[in-house]
């Protein structure tokens, strides 16, 4: 049945297609799916590509301690040159400085700090 031209749409349909649309903007826009993870207050564990895309490890060492951080970088999931990548793409870090740094704890503590100071930094403009 229609009413205005409009076809007619039950509740849980109509709710259903608003979820579609918020699912489908989280997984283009990670700026968007990030600030939605942040207001449920849940830690979130990343695997894969996803993981890469989604993290953010400036935001994560304002939420954790280092011990915390830890845990969600120290999985399977992230390689060593995963890590390097991601540290890149976040700006904590130029090539020369990812040299030294061999392997993933080394990576994940250097990670935490680098993105611990550009969280100070960003607080403090």
């Amino acid at each position: 049945m229609e009413t205005s031209g409009k076809p007619r749409v039950g509740p849980l349909e109509t709710l259903d297609r608003f979820f579609q649309q918020v699912r489908q903007q989280a997984a283009t826009d990670p700026a968007f799916a990030d600030r939605l993870i942040r207001a449920l207050n849940v830690t979130v564990y990343y695997e894969g590509e996803d993981a890469l895309k989604a993290s953010n490890p400036v935001l994560l060492s304002g939420m954790r301690d280092a011990e915390g951080f830890s845990a969600i970088y120290n999985v399977p999931a992230f390689k060593v040159g995963d890590l390097k990548r991601l540290i890149l793409s976040n700006d904590l870090a130029t090539p020369t400085d990812l040299k030294a740094k061999r392997t993933k704890p080394q990576l994940i503590d250097f990670m935490y700090q680098r993105a611990a100071d550009k969280r100070r930094e960003l607080r403090a403009d």
